[in-house]
């Protein structure tokens, strides 16, 4: 009777069954007894916060319309990575300290350029009623520009053999006060 009982009362494993295999979870699963306490289960039961994000990012690329698309794009997109990878180390192998300092050079010869054009155009706005801007670097655009059409416009204004060698658009006076890109 005792057995009958114990047979009828002992859990059904049969369930299961489709966990058993060679992982944590199956080896639970082939050695579950009385022994087996609550925290092992809960503990192979519970998922970390990675696994978490993992599930959501596979979820959300099992939604996505065309997966096979979507994977041709991201082997496209790392082969591009990869392609810049390999083009920065070898444009950086060229950079040696040579063009470094070149550079460094022209950069500060840039700089004072352009602290000398600030100044220059400082000191021609002192005493002026000039409009904002002029002297400055769009005004300089401007200036070029002008000056660069009316050679196109007026070639003869502007042969070596000229006595008015100035652009036709700018009045003779800032020409003669030497308001030209060169002094600023």
């Amino acid at each position: 009777m005792i057995e009958t009982e114990h047979v009828q009362s002992a859990a059904d494993l049969t369930a299961f069954t489709p966990l058993q295999g060679d992982t944590a979870v199956g080896k639970l699963i082939t050695a579950l007894s009385a022994k087996t306490t609550t925290s092992q289960v809960q503990g192979l039961a519970t998922l970390t916060p990675q696994e978490l994000d993992q599930h959501a990012g596979l979820d959300k690329s099992l939604k996505e319309n065309n997966p096979k698309e979507k994977a041709s794009q991201l082997r496209l997109r790392a082969r591009r990575f990869a392609t810049i990878a390999v083009n920065a180390t070898n444009q950086a192998a060229l950079v040696d300290q040579a063009v470094v300092a070149r550079l460094r050079t022209l950069a500060d010869s840039y700089r004072a350029a352009q602290a000398a054009s600030a100044l220059a155009a400082k000191q021609f706005k002192e005493g002026e009623n000039l409009l904002p801007g002029t002297g400055g670097e769009v005004w300089r655009e401007l200036f070029d520009s002008a000056h660069k059409f009316a050679l196109e416009s007026h070639p003869e204004r502007h042969s070596p053999s000229s006595a008015r060698m100035r652009p036709a658009l700018f009045a003779s006076s800032l020409w003669e006060r030497g308001c030209t890109p060169a002094a600023l």
